[in-house]
């Protein structure tokens, strides 16, 4: 079925048949695709209009109206007064212009400066990362990662779980399939590869959920498809912390558009907890991380916008940074 009701008996024109097309893509790359989406546009004549809107409604389900907080990079970003997340207002992002192969390797600014390159470092984090989400998850199953980049977590996953993932950039996709993961699919996640893979025993979002439009949508498909006791493992910042509120605009993951959502704990779990979740575990963990990436957004929170040239054994290297601005929490799906 279309995503798309009619709010008039008024027919298609080629104008109205195009912007229908283009919007069904922009719905899959911003969120998902699924049957539950067909009231998120209706159609009056050759126009076009959102039904819901997160620049309106909050993660959490408030309709509270939510003050600018502050403005960067030409974005204002407002804050829920009910549960403190932050929403970047933009009018029509499209996930492809930011996420392509440059986003790894330095070409969009605040994203990673060489994620291939620093494979060592990021596979040692997510070993710890699995470690720590099989004790949850003690009886394995399938695992679906949304975001999974290169895969590095994957192959660290899979000698606990059946892993599948989802991923937008189509040079990643392409290496992970080369490495062996066939059951990564390019774009953004579907209710079709949900329903065939799934159900899934754990679903997994690091450092990705802030940067996906249609959030609560997107949410709500996720735990349809996650299995009884299962749970959902989420890594993204924490913009209730001490150091994001003395930061401000200058706070190391304040990058607008690049960052649709800027969460709290509150407003996780009442996202998740509408959806029957209960939040079992929060914590500001220690990570290990890419000294090229500590330098950069360190320097880029001081103002200075420079790409660190590093010898090739220091961009590798990875150190144990905790600035306790960035969260991990896990959620469960009751029995």
């Amino acid at each position: 079925m279309p995503i798309f009701s009619d709010c008039s008996s008024t027919p298609d024109s080629d104008a109205a048949t195009m912007q229908r097309k283009n919007l069904s893509a922009q719905a899959l790359l911003s969120g998902y695709m699924s049957e539950a989406s067909e009231q998120r546009y209706c159609r009056k004549g050759a126009a076009l209009y959102p039904s819901t809107d997160p620049n309106k409604i909050c993660a959490c389900g408030s309709h509270s109206q939510r003050p600018i907080s502050l403005r960067k990079n030409g974005f204002d970003v407002v804050r829920c007064p009910d549960c403190g997340a932050g929403r970047t207002l933009v009018d029509q992002f499209d996930p492809a212009d930011h996420y392509s192969e440059g986003y790894f390797t330095g070409e969009v600014e605040g994203a990673y400066l060489d994620y291939r390159g620093s494979e060592t470092t990021l596979r040692h984090e997510f070993r710890d990362q699995v470690d720590f989400l099989a004790r949850h998850a003690p009886n394995g199953g399938k695992l679906l990662e949304i975001g999974c980049a290169y895969g590095f977590f994957l192959q660290e996953a899979k000698l606990h779980f059946d892993v599948y993932g989802v991923e937008m950039a189509r040079a990643a996709v392409d290496f992970c399939h080369q490495a062996g993961l066939g059951q990564v699919q390019q774009g953004a996640i579907t209710e079709d590869y949900l329903r065939r893979h799934g159900p899934f025993d754990a679903i997994v979002m690091l450092d990705v959920i802030e940067h996906i439009d249609a959030v609560a949508d997107t949410a709500s498909l996720l735990v349809t498809y996650l299995s009884p006791n299962g749970v959902i493992l989420v890594t993204t910042g924490d913009w209730s912390s001490i150091g994001a509120r003395l930061t401000g605009a200058k706070w190391r993951l304040m990058t607008p558009p690049l960052h649709l959502w800027f969460f709290t704990p509150k407003s996780l779990s009442l996202m998740f907890g509408n959806l029957g979740l209960r939040t079992t575990h929060l914590s500001h963990p220690w990570k290990t991380v890419p000294f090229e990436l500590v330098l950069s957004q360190g320097l880029s929170m001081l103002g200075i916008r420079w790409r660190p040239s590093l010898p090739a054994s220091l961009q590798k290297a990875g150190i144990p940074a905790n600035m306790f601005d960035a969260m991990r929490m896990v959620f469960r799906k009751p029995d």
